[in-house]
């Protein structure tokens, strides 16, 4: 069964790519990306992460992986 991430990170190119390497490092699977500016907010992004691989356990380990990147403020399992 296929799960998204939704993610809330400041706008900044460090950010993208801190993202995209955690998964290419850890080898985690995205379907598909989707990063646009928050409405709200501007100087912060929403990104949706369709992860292929998607038991609860591997989502809460990429959940805590995400934390430790200083720009992200939300992470949200759907």
């Amino acid at each position: 069964m296929k799960r998204e991430l939704l993610i809330t990170a400041k706008n900044k190119i460090s950010a993208h790519s801190r993202i995209y390497n955690l998964f290419s490092k850890k080898g985690y699977e995205l379907e598909s990306v989707v990063a646009h500016p928050c409405k709200k907010d501007p100087e912060n992004i929403r990104m949706t992460l369709a992860v292929v691989k998607s038991d609860q356990a591997l989502l809460e380990q990429i959940r805590q992986n995400l934390y430790k990147i200083v720009d992200i403020i939300s992470v949200e399992i759907v």
